[in-house]
């Protein structure tokens, strides 16, 4: 089996995997299942919110989302060491019944283990008037 930076096959094709399944256990509701992925000590960063830190607190921030129908569309994995770069997209309904198509990427540190220590989400929105000096979108009206 080739290995070097990026590690062995197995290696990389492991870690993948275990990104696809949390977006699988997610997307079925078994949050309890998908947070069992992760560290103790994880943490979950995502635009707009404070650090998510530890199993409890990804539990009860997911257990908050798990109202949402989605499905987790994965495009493109890259692994580098212990880091997963995912790029894809979500589609389904929000609890207000709206639909919901998002672009993301996310970045992902895995142990030797398996286990998910970091998560960092990034959406791809339509972007709006931007001041920046302001650091912030103008709202219209």
């Amino acid at each position: 089996m080739r290995s070097g930076m990026f590690g062995s096959s197995a290696q990389v094709a492991d870690k993948v995997e275990i990104i696809r399944s949390y977006y699988r256990l997610v997307d079925s509701g078994r949050v309890e299942s998908a947070v069992a992925l992760f560290a103790e000590e994880a943490c979950y960063e995502r635009p707009g919110t404070a650090p998510i830190r530890g199993r409890s607190a990804l539990l009860r921030f997911l257990r908050g989302a798990d109202s949402w129908t989605t499905e987790h569309r994965l495009l493109t994995a890259i692994v580098a060491d212990d880091q997963v770069a995912v790029r894809g997209r979500v589609v389904g309904r929000t609890p207000q019944a709206e639909n919901v198509d998002l672009g993301f990427a996310e970045f992902w540190t895995v142990t030797d283990v398996g286990e998910i220590l970091r998560r960092v989400s990034y959406f791809f929105i339509p972007p709006g008037p931007f001041d920046p000096a302001k650091g912030e979108t103008e709202s219209a009206g």
